[in-house]
């Protein structure tokens, strides 16, 4: 049976969300959909200046690694 190596490594996960985002969309999805520009726009400039990576944008969230829990807390 072939043998599979696993790699590890310790990271902060960071999460941000657009509060009230499903019901602003509800009432202008035009303006709603450059909040979320927005939040991806700041995200990646904000992670990757700490150091971070973006992971994935989901909707109008984001999910970020950074390789310590001080880095993640001073983004």
């Amino acid at each position: 049976m072939e043998e599979t190596l696993l790699s590890h490594r310790l990271v902060a996960v960071w999460f941000a969300d657009i509060v009230g985002y499903s019901a602003r969309a509800a009432e202008d999805e035009t303006g709603a959909l450059r909040l979320v520009e927005l939040l991806q726009a700041l995200s990646r400039e904000t992670v990757h200046r700490y150091g971070g990576h973006v992971v994935k944008f989901l909707g109008d969230a984001v999910l970020a690694e950074f390789p310590s829990t001080d880095l993640a807390v001073r983004a």
